[in-house]
């Protein structure tokens, strides 16, 4: 379909780029003392997808508030840390400014939001702790409280405030279960 050429084309084209920015890395032999990071903006929902993740079903509020829309693409290789591997702790682009703080000895700022991915690069999995990362991006630039917002631990995704999904048994987001787990939802039991 003209979905498919679009999405395997844009696919060739980031294969090409990265391919030729490592060739390049090597041919000024930096390929192992240089920090690669390869990221995308934005989750597909069902934008562009082959197979369409909702068939077609839309989120009817706080659209953008889900996985769907967060889990993006995102790569690091750092060679005297970084091992093949995918990671499943609960991360996101405010961390990626601490991470190379981190790689690189500086000093990080007391203002700075996220944290250093460092400790992921050796294998781990997960977190030490239970990591909750608060995620909104209004549409329009105008915030309003808990729109499109959501609240993540690595069990739980609140999404705008009153609905809760168990990530573990329900990874697409369909059954809300707020009404199950009000001490989750309230905060009282905090990721538990």
């Amino acid at each position: 379909s003209d979905g498919d050429l679009k999405l395997y084309s844009m696919i060739e084209n980031i294969d090409e780029n990265v391919g030729d920015l490592m060739d390049r890395l090597d041919a000024l032999e930096l390929r192992e003392k240089t920090i690669v990071i390869f990221a995308t903006d934005q989750g597909v929902n069902d934008r562009g997808a082959p197979e369409p993740r909702f068939k077609g079903k839309q989120r009817s509020s706080h659209p953008v508030a889900y996985d769907e829309k967060h889990a993006v693409t995102c790569m690091i290789r750092y060679p005297p840390l970084t091992k093949a591997g995918r990671n499943e702790a609960v991360t996101g682009m405010v961390d990626l400014a601490p991470t190379i703080l981190d790689l690189c000895g500086i000093p990080r700022p007391s203002s700075l939001d996220g944290r250093s991915l460092r400790p992921l690069f050796g294998g781990s999995k997960q977190w030490d702790d239970d990591r909750t990362l608060i995620v909104q991006c209004p549409r329009g630039r105008v915030r309003k409280r808990w729109d499109n917002a959501a609240v993540k631990t690595q069990r739980w995704r609140l999404v705008g405030g009153d609905l809760l999904y168990d990530i573990g048994e329900d990874p697409g987001q369909s059954t809300n279960v707020a009404d199950k787990h009000p001490h989750v939802v309230s905060g009282s039991a905090g990721a538990h």
